[in-house]
């Protein structure tokens, strides 16, 4: 089986995209992105460090990581950090990268990070004008699109991403993510399917097509592509999360909804959006001393999480 997993790019050696078999999304697509806050601010700093040793200019160099560190809204861990200091320095770092597509890109992701969305796109969008063909820069952009509710646009920028690289899976499965969202069933079934049809097979491909599937009505094919995604998703932690979503969401089998919430928990830990849907499923379920203890799991991993979703579950 051919090793598809990155985005095809000019640059040769870069790694765009994640396997597609891993689990493992850019920013925005996957609770479990793997390059946090933190860690963006770290490269931004040390390359920083690196142009100043050859080029001087004012500021640069002259802010270690130790005051970098805690800036920011909150980390994974929910320790408070100032997030206008954090949009400061990254508005600097935006200056300094000007032209540097993967940069760029990791700053959008930053400002993503602290709320300020309108930054991060435009950020992207400035990654996209330095390097026009590289795929990613339009994956990520379509994700930050997706996730404030702008779905046309989103809907653009993977069809982009499907012009640079037709043979990656992971576009069209955010494609069809965006039509199920506008209720065009059919569109996305059709999109799930090209995915699902490529060699390096993703789970939350054939998650898709279970749930375009029992929205159009045919639900057993729908609960048969679920039951096809099973294997997949006891290794991989996005697919796990997806199949926990469609039976709690569309088939509504809460059993089973819980199972792979549990089994997402099990593989990452730190996943705050399967915390948040495990103790839907057990208020759905009617087990009050459950979501309790869901609540006060997630306090373990990050308080500031823990009080969001108790905030959440008694307005609803």
């Amino acid at each position: 089986m051919k090793d598809r997993g990155d985005l095809q790019h000019k640059r040769t050696g870069e790694t765009a995209l994640p396997k597609a078999g891993s689990g493992s999304l850019p920013f925005g697509a996957d609770p479990q992105a793997s390059n946090t806050l933190d860690s963006a601010i770290e490269d931004l700093v040390g390359l920083m460090h690196e142009r100043s040793k050859g080029q001087k200019r004012p500021g640069a160099g002259s802010r270690g990581k130790k005051g970098v560190a805690d800036a920011g809204a909150r980390d994974r861990k929910g320790k408070p950090r100032d997030d206008s200091d954090t949009r400061v320095m990254l508005h600097i770092a935006r200056a300094a990268f000007k032209g540097n597509a993967d940069m760029l890109l990791k700053i959008a992701k930053g400002f993503m990070e602290t709320g300020y969305a309108s930054d991060a796109v435009t950020t992207a969008k400035e990654a996209i004008t330095a390097d026009p063909t590289y795929p990613a820069s339009y994956f990520i952009l379509g994700t930050m699109n997706a996730n404030r509710g702008d779905i046309d646009e989103a809907v653009k920028a993977f069809k982009k991403v499907i012009e640079l690289d037709p043979s990656h899976p992971l576009p069209r499965i955010a494609l069809g993510d965006c039509y199920m969202a506008q209720d065009r069933f059919a569109k996305a079934l059709a999109s799930y399917n090209t995915a699902a049809a490529m060699p390096e097979v993703h789970g939350c491909a054939i998650v898709g097509q279970a749930h375009a599937l029992f929205r159009m009505g045919r639900t057993e094919e729908g609960i048969a592509a679920a039951e096809k995604a099973k294997p997949i998703a006891e290794s991989c932690s996005m697919t796990s999360y997806k199949l926990g979503l469609f039976y709690l969401l569309v088939a509504s089998v809460i059993p089973d909804a819980i199972h792979w919430f549990r089994n997402c928990l099990k593989l990452d830990p730190d996943d705050f959006k399967a915390y948040s849907s495990l103790a839907d499923a057990h208020l759905m379920n009617g087990d009050a001393d459950a979501v309790v203890a869901c609540i006060n799991e997630l306090a373990k991993v990050s308080e500031t999480e823990a009080v969001k979703l108790l905030k959440r579950l008694t307005q609803e």
